[in-house]
């Protein structure tokens, strides 16, 4: 369909525009043809072709003399701009245009622009101008009497409060929308209100009147064949239904909305109909259907570049992977919903950025139409008093002639009349010349007010360039804090024969943290990664860091399974994680060993124990599972194993403890250094001290990066115990 409308299109703008018979007898075949491909168009999004074809229907309505067609396609502009996301230059098409409706005087088209300029400040998210603007529209349509327009309005305000969150007046708004369109029997906009009535009360979570207006959008949507009111209606149905546990009712739900997506070929639609099937087979168990249909909203998102819904599938896939028991492939999904997160976040930050440089532009551009449009007043002023001036000299010689032959007495007295009406009329041009220069010094007033304007643009990126230097001082100290909170190198010398310690934090501040304890009969050192780096990777470390200190000092439980297991226990009571599949993502992963005299105990979430004895290097796995989560806690414990270190041969025993982020780091090929290469070069490098050790680790790490960006917190711990003795 969309090949066959660009066919059209080439055609039409293949006719040439000065054919006589085109101007002399406007071709209404034609005329009928661009509006019917404006139409469908709009119908199919694609907006590019459609301002193609909007310039092409100006300039044929403009030398056919067809004004009313060719405001039309102007306010058609406005929309498509809108539509594309281009807010200001759309708002600049609806203000000119305004401001002709204003000069003609017709309310219809005024109220009608207002109410688009109210649309458009609302998808900016600037709220208060927008009810601004829709209020403006409001009173004119209640003077004119015109029942529709105003159901419009109220419509778009309940919208506004929508997205406020005021649902409760948003519902007040809708509801007089709804009178008027059922007053007039208008079924186009009858299934909208009631699907938006329907959405106000979901947000409520008052399912019951939810799907009460749902049904009744669907009865009317069926009888005009609206298919997007008709999938959508099902689709939220389903996702009501999945959250209520009634799952029999939501699958064919789903059916019936993907039915009409398909037939509307509705991309965006599709996608989201996709997430809500994964929804559904997730909610039952079926995690490999519904990881299958998370994939093809996946997919489908990022055809259509739509990254907000990337986003929102990559979290659904992570969640699926993680309740299958796939933590890597959880782990690396939510890694790339956290990437496209922070995208998102940081264009959203610049599109701000740029929407404050088009609205000051915006405002010059405003502001320098009101200046030429009130020159273009003076100067009508001026041409009308020059042109009665003229007509006024003219009559006065045909009286004075009159005047003249009919009586010289007659002409003198007559002659001082009119010379008191010279002077009164020179006082009315001194007075005219002053009222002008008022106006002039009105004009360098408001050219001031412009330049002022501009300084004040000029302070407030000062002043955010100062709040992002505070910003960046405040996690500089929380750095210190952190550093602070952590064993420093002394200590460490003190409690170990030899140790290496390579710490990088990714943002500033790190999610990634090592802890010591030292007892009379035991040593207990651990590594934790806890979710996230920088400032949210911080706060869950200083949460470790206490829970921990707890479970040790404070409740004295001395195995490190029993440890980690009760650090589960707290975490998820903690971030009420408890019974809550998915309400918390934060989880911590956490080697954790304890030296005894003859032995040593460890047991891991997610993070292994490298050792080093006798030149053989072995590693003990950790459980396959974080401490606290997406995954609700598990019957079976964490595994513990036991290191025989009561004759070594004399030989030392080297340790070492690390998170992911030395083994994820990527190079300039996108490869991850991988945990069987940190193997091989901790064997190969393991009898040299640990200095030299720790030198040539982060040689080979950075050597590895290639100056890529690191792309998570880095923490490695190693050391050697020749034998462990109280001290």
């Amino acid at each position: 369909m969309l090949s066959s409308l660009r066919y059209l299109l080439l055609c039409l703008l293949a006719i040439p525009m000065n054919d006589n018979r085109m101007v002399s007898e406007p071709d209404s075949t034609h005329v009928a043809q661009l509006l019917d491909s404006i139409a469908a168009l709009s119908m199919s999004e694609d907006y590019a072709t459609m301002l193609q074809l909007i310039d092409h229907a100006e300039q044929l309505y403009d030398s056919l003399g067809l004004q009313n067609l060719r405001q039309s396609v102007q306010v058609q502009r406005g929309s498509t701009l809108r539509n594309m996301g281009r807010h200001q230059e759309a708002l600049l098409c609806f203000i000119k245009l305004l401001a002709e409706e204003q000069q003609t005087g017709d309310s219809v088209a005024q109220a009608q622009i207002l109410n688009h300029i109210g649309a458009t400040y609302r998808l900016k998210e600037e709220y208060p101008a927008a009810l601004d603007h829709y209020n403006q529209a409001l009173v004119l349509y209640t003077l004119l009497k015109h029942d529709i327009g105003r159901a419009n309005v109220y419509n778009n305000i309940g919208i506004v409060y929508l997205y406020t969150k005021e649902y409760d007046r948003a519902l007040e708004y809708y509801t007089q929308a709804y009178e008027l369109y059922d007053t007039h029997q208008n079924l186009r906009r009858l299934d909208v209100v009631l699907l938006n009535i329907g959405e106000a009360y979901r947000k409520k979570k008052d399912h019951p009147n939810a799907l009460k207006h749902y049904e009744r959008a669907l009865d009317i949507a069926q009888q005009i064949n609206d298919l997007d009111v008709i999938g959508t209606v099902y689709n939220e149905a389903a996702s009501i239904n999945i959250e209520d546990g009634k799952l029999q009712y939501a699958l064919p739900c789903l059916n019936y909305a993907m039915d009409a997506f398909t037939r509307m070929n509705n991309r965006y639609r599709i996608a989201e109909c996709e997430l809500r099937y994964g929804d559904y087979y997730l909610a039952c168990g079926r995690l490999q259907d519904a990881l299958t249909h998370y994939t093809r909203g996946h997919d489908i998102a990022q055809e259509i570049q739509m990254q907000q819904l990337v986003a929102d599938a990559l979290l659904k896939l992570s969640q699926a992977n993680e309740a299958a028991g796939r933590t890597q492939q959880a782990l690396q999904l939510y890694k790339s919903y956290i990437d496209v997160h922070d995208s998102l976040y940081s264009s959203q930050h610049s599109r701000r950025l740029i929407e404050v440089e088009l609205s000051y532009n915006f405002e010059r551009q405003l502001e320098q139409q009101r200046l030429e449009q009130m020159q273009q007043t003076v100067l009508h002023e001026k041409q009308i008093q020059h042109s009665r001036t003229v007509r006024q000299f003219i009559a006065l010689v045909i009286v004075l002639m009159c005047v003249l032959v009919g009586a010289i007495i007659v002409a003198l007295h007559e002659s001082r009349q009119k010379t008191i009406k010279l002077q009164q009329r020179q006082t009315e041009i001194i007075e005219k010349n002053e009222e002008m220069q008022q106006q002039q010094e009105e004009l360098i007033a408001q050219r001031d007010e412009i330049e002022r304007k501009s300084e004040i643009l000029k302070r407030s990126k000062r002043v955010i360039g100062e709040k992002n230097r505070q910003l960046v001082n405040s996690i500089e100290y929380a750095q210190t804090i952190q550093t602070a909170m952590l064993p420093n190198n002394s200590l460490l010398s003190s409690l170990f024969d030899d140790h290496l310690l390579i710490y990088r934090p990714k943002n500033i501040v790190s999610g990634d943290f090592y802890w010591v304890y030292k007892q009379p009969n035991r040593l207990d050192v651990a590594v934790m990664d806890c979710t996230g780096h920088g400032v949210p990777g911080a706060f869950l470390s200083l949460i470790g860091h206490m829970l921990l200190n707890q479970i040790v000092k404070e409740k004295n439980v001395e195995n490190p399974s029993d440890i980690i297991d009760h650090l589960d226990t707290a975490l998820r009571k903690l971030l009420k994680q408890e019974n809550k599949m998915g309400s918390q993502v934060s989880s911590i992963d956490i080697a954790y060993l304890s030296i005894r005299p003859n032995e040593a105990l460890f047991s891991g979430a997610n993070r292994p124990l490298i050792i080093v004895q006798r030149n053989k290097l072995d590693v003990l796995p950790g459980t396959m599972r974080s401490a606290g989560g997406l995954l609700p806690r598990s019957r079976v414990g964490f595994a513990q194993h036991r290191i025989d270190m009561k004759d070594n041969g004399g030989s030392d025993t080297y340790f070492y403890l690390t998170t992911d982020g030395f083994p994820d780091q990527m190079n300039g090929q996108h490869k991850k250094y991988g945990m069987q290469n940190l193997y091989q070069l901790l064997h190969s490098i393991h009898s040299r001290p640990m200095s030299i050790q720790q030198q040539l680790i982060t040689a080979t790490l950075d050597n590895f990066s290639q100056g890529e960006v690191q792309i998570d917190d880095i923490c490695l711990l190693g050391f050697k115990i020749k034998h462990y003795r109280p001290r």
